[in-house]
């Protein structure tokens, strides 16, 4: 029996990019029932430009970089089709949730707190409402901690680098 897991953006990055840990989380995504936020579209794009066009490239470089960010867009769109990934969609009045999370964690309590990770949360938030046995899955140690303090399921399938 698979688990049901809800991915944060970077195991996503894992998945489709060859890094550290990118093993587990394949092995994790291979043999688990996985759900993405729509956000989770949005904020892997950014991560993709990123990743794949950092200052400084000339014009050849760009083109063909533009090939592969098709590409790699392309298989996310394909792995939602095929049910790789299930999609979620954030609720209606998820600002004022993820307000209050990046109010309450990224300022009163200085932990970090990035927007895309408060709108991570409030999509977990509201997927655990149909899936209480869900468990989110994140290699992002400032989002591990807020989890934490929220006292909501996760997982990190990357072991810790020893020393």
């Amino acid at each position: 029996m698979s688990n049901l897991y809800y991915i944060d953006t970077n195991i996503l990055v894992k998945y489709y990019q060859r890094e550290d840990g990118s093993e587990q989380v394949r092995e994790l995504i291979r043999n688990n029932s996985i759900y993405i936020s729509n956000w989770t579209i949005v904020e892997y794009v950014g991560a993709l430009k990123g990743i794949l066009f950092p200052q400084g490239l000339n014009s050849n470089e760009q083109y063909n970089r533009k090939k592969d960010f098709e590409v790699f867009f392309e298989n996310l769109q394909w792995d939602i089709i095929e049910k790789t990934f299930n999609l979620h969609i954030l609720p209606v009045n998820f600002n004022k949730r993820a307000t209050g999370l990046i109010k309450d964690f990224g300022v009163k309590k200085q932990m970090g707190m990035k927007n895309g990770d408060a709108l991570q949360i409030v999509a977990y938030e509201e997927f655990l409402k149909l899936q209480p046995d869900s468990i989110f899955v994140t290699h992002d140690s400032p989002l591990k901690n807020i989890l934490e303090e929220l006292n909501l399921k996760f997982i990190d399938p990357i072991p810790a680098k020893s020393n």
